[in-house]
This record gives structure tokens, sequence and C-alpha cells, in this order.
């Protein structure tokens, strides 16, 4: 009687490890869907930021002006002045010199601030995983001492 226990014990264990690692495996695969690798967005993405904020100025190139007309979303482009607003901008930006041009043409990179690293979270993943394995190995261990 004394051995089915411990054998039942050590199977209980095993499939609790194999639940464990599906878990984790299941999660990191979560993980790595929900969290794309944080990329720069593009001068477009900028632009439009910028038009979205109230700050648009004429710092940008005149590709980004017009990558940011084209990226525009149907909502934005037929109930607001988007277009309008990004079109004047990029006049604006076309009637200043070069040298000034190319001196604001490189805005703060403040999204790499605020993006979060895809990194942190396979590294937390890996760490619960390596934390709930020895909790669970402990408590597998307790186990068998109590039954012997």
């Amino acid at each position: 009687m004394h051995g089915e226990r411990s054998v039942r014990a050590v199977r209980n264990g095993r499939r609790a490890l194999a639940a464990l690692v599906i878990a984790i495996a299941g999660l990191t695969a979560f993980a790595g869907c929900g969290y794309p690798v944080a990329a720069k967005p593009g001068c477009a993405d900028d632009v439009l930021d910028d038009w979205t904020r109230g700050t648009l100025g004429s710092a940008y190139p005149q590709d980004c002006y017009q990558s940011a007309i084209e990226a525009l979303p149907e909502d934005l482009r037929a109930y607001t002045t988007a277009a309008d607003d990004i079109s004047r901008a990029a006049d604006a930006a076309s009637r200043t010199d070069v040298s000034a041009r190319q001196l604001a043409a490189s805005p703060v990179e403040s999204d790499d601030l605020r993006a979060f690293p895809f990194q942190v979270v396979l590294i937390s993943v890996f760490a619960a995983a390596l934390v709930a394995g020895g909790v669970a190995a402990s408590l597998i261990r307790r186990r068998r001492t109590r039954e012997r």
C-alpha cells in the first residue's frame, strides 16, 4: 500500500511537471504573439502622431508628409482636416531652406523610451517558469519525505 502511494505521487508529479511545461510553452507562444518586437515607427507615423497632438510642423522630409496622407485611416480622412493640415505642413516644409530642414529633420525619438521591450516579457516568462519548477520540485520532495 505504501509503495502504491509513492508510485502515484511520482506519476502525479510527472503529470504536474508535464502540464507546467505545456503551460509555459503556451504562455511563451502567447507572449510572442501579443507583443511585437518594438520597431521604430516610420516617419509617416511620426507625422500622424504630431498631427494628433496638435504639434505638426515643418520638420519632416516631403516623402514623410506624402506617406502620412496615404496612410490616413478612412475615418480621419472623411471627418477631419488631417489631410489638409498635413498638406499645409508639407508646403511650409518645402518653403523653408534646406539647412534648416536638415537640422529639424531628426525629431527626438521619444517612442523608443515608451516602447516595452519584448525581451523583458520573455525573460519574465522564463523566470516564472523556473520559479514554478522549483516550487513544484519542492512540493514533490516534501510529499515524498512525508510518505516515508
